[in-house]
C-alpha cells in the first residue's frame, strides 16, 4: 500500500512537472566543460558500488522528480570513488560536493546522513547563492582575489555558514594585509566576529567589536564596525544597545552611503 502511493506521488510529480528531467554526467572533464561554457554550478554526487546509504538516496531521493527540479541549474555529475582520481581528497561516502566552473569547492555534505540534508530547501538555498558564486568564480579567474573572498565569505554568512564564512574573511584580512590595505583587513575582521553571533554566541561577537571600535583605521570602518555591533546587540536581544549602535553608525556615515542607509532602517525597525 505504502509503497503504491509513493509510486503515485512520483508519477503524478513527472506529470505536472512535464519538462524532461536533468540527466548525470559520468566524465569530469566534460561536466566542467558544460559548466564553464553554461556558466553553472556542478553538483557532484560521490558514490561507491559498495555504499549501501549511497544507493539508499539514489534509489530514493535522485528518483524523485520534485528534487531532481531543484537541481535542474546544476551540471550533474557521478563520481564512483574507487574509480576516479578526482575523490582521493574524501573520507568517506556517501558525498556531495557542489563546485565552481572551474573546480572550486562552494559546499559539501558528508556522512552517512548526508543523504537526509538533500531537501528542496537546501538545495534552493544553494541556487538562490549560485550567482553570488559564479561572481566570485569570475572574480577569482580575474585574479580580484580580494573582492571575491569578501563576496564568498558574505555568502556564507548569509546563508547562515559561520565557520565557512570566517574562513573566508581570514582569507579576505591574508590578502589585505599583504596588498597593504589596512582598512579592508579590519573589515574583514569586524566582518568575522558577527559570524560568532551567527552561532550563538552574541557576547564573544560583541567582546571582539567593541574592540574593534575602539582602534578605528577610518571613519568608513568606524561606521561599520558599529553598524554590525548594532547586528551583535540584536541577536543578544538587547534592543537598547543595537538602537545606540545604528545611531552611532548613521553618525559616522557618508549620507546617502549603505552603511547610513541601512543604519537608518535598522533604527525604524526597533521603534
Amino acid at each position: 500500500m505504502r509503497s503504491t502511493l509513493f509510486a503515485g506521488l512520483i508519477l503524478a510529480a513527472t506529470a505536472s512537472y512535464g519538462a524532461e528531467l536533468p540527466g548525470w554526467q559520468t566524465d569530469w572533464d566534460a561536466a566542467f566543460k558544460t559548466a564553464r561554457e553554461q556558466h553553472r554550478l556542478v553538483f557532484v554526487n560521490y558514490t561507491a558500488g559498495w555504499c549501501g546509504k549511497c544507493h539508499d538516496v539514489e534509489r530514493l531521493t535522485f528518483k524523485s522528480p520534485y528534487i531532481m527540479q531543484h537541481l535542474a541549474d546544476f551540471v550533474l555529475l557521478e563520481v564512483d570513488v574507487d574509480f576516479s582520481k578526482h575523490a582521493h581528497h574524501l573520507t568517506e561516502v556517501p558525498a556531495y560536493v557542489v563546485y565552481d566552473p572551474e573546480g572550486r569547492e562552494c559546499f559539501q555534505i558528508v556522512g552517512p546522513d548526508a543523504g537526509s540534508h538533500l531537501t528542496a530547501a537546501s538545495l534552493d538555498e544553494i541556487r538562490r547563492a549560485a550567482p553570488a558564486l559564479l561572481k566570485a568564480s569570475d572574480l577569482l579567474d580575474a585574479k580580484q582575489d580580494l573582492e571575491a573572498a569578501f563576496l564568498l565569505a558574505n555568502t556564507y554568512s548569509r546563508l547562515k555558514m559561520p565557520s565557512r564564512a570566517r574562513k573566508e574573511y581570514a582569507n579576505a584580512r591574508k590578502i589585505a594585509d599583504q596588498r597593504g590595505d589596512p582598512a579592508a583587513a579590519q573589515l574583514a575582521d569586524a566582518q568575522s566576529a558577527f559570524t560568532f553571533a551567527l552561532e550563538g554566541n552574541a557576547p564573544k561577537a560583541i567582546k571582539q567589536l567593541k574592540a574593534l571600535a575602539e582602534k578605528p583605521v577610518n571613519r568608513d570602518d568606524e561606521a561599520m564596525i558599529w553598524l554590525t555591533l548594532g547586528h551583535a546587540y540584536e541577536v543578544a536581544k538587547d534592543t537598547g544597545s543595537a538602537r545606540g549602535s545604528y545611531v552611532r553608525a548613521q553618525s559616522l556615515a557618508p549620507q546617502g552611503s549603505r552603511t547610513y542607509t541601512e543604519a537608518g532602517e535598522s533604527i525604524e525597525r526597533l521603534h
